[in-house]
């Protein structure tokens, strides 16, 4: 074969495989592939902008459905300051912590919430903040952080 145009091999040859995937995928397909990349997310509740101090929340389904939330939570409604992770073996209660510079103040912030099997809401907080001079002052109760974002992450086989 040495001196023809002729290719001794597969590899070189079109043999009438498809270089990319299928036009469509089945249902099936698509969640395997979302999970197996890690994409497997859905926005279970979002902060609307017509809302400003969300303290709590109805989530679009139960978080049974999922292996793990992100709750997005914000400082002073202009910074995200946290996103956690939770399990649903870590119980009905969780804890945001979380910082956010203002100026020259630095808040650290500490918030407890309950969740529901389809309600998430604000039971508590620690506000605590640092300016140049030193310990400027703590404060308790439930202000200064606020839900902004709940997303369920890989949907458990069976979950709706």
């Amino acid at each position: 074969m040495a001196g023809t145009n002729e290719m001794g091999s597969v590899e070189g040859q079109l043999v009438g495989l498809p270089l990319a995937g299928p036009e469509t995928f089945t249902v099936q397909q698509l969640a395997y592939l979302k999970k197996a990349l890690g994409l497997d997310e859905t926005v279970l509740w979002e902060k609307s902008s017509s809302q400003s101090s969300v303290t709590s929340c109805t989530l679009s389904e139960d978080y049974h459905n999922f292996e793990k939330l992100k709750v997005y939570t914000i400082n002073n409604d202009t910074q995200v300051s946290c996103v956690e992770m939770l399990t649903a073996s870590q119980g009905s209660t969780f804890s945001v912590q979380g910082g956010a510079v203002v100026g020259t103040t630095e808040w650290l912030k500490h918030s407890t919430f309950n969740l529901g099997n389809t309600s998430i809401s604000l039971s508590g907080a620690m506000n605590c903040y640092i300016t140049s001079g030193g310990l400027g002052g703590i404060s308790f109760g439930t202000t200064d952080n606020y839900l902004l974002k709940v997303v369920g992450v890989n949907r458990i086989a069976g979950g709706n």
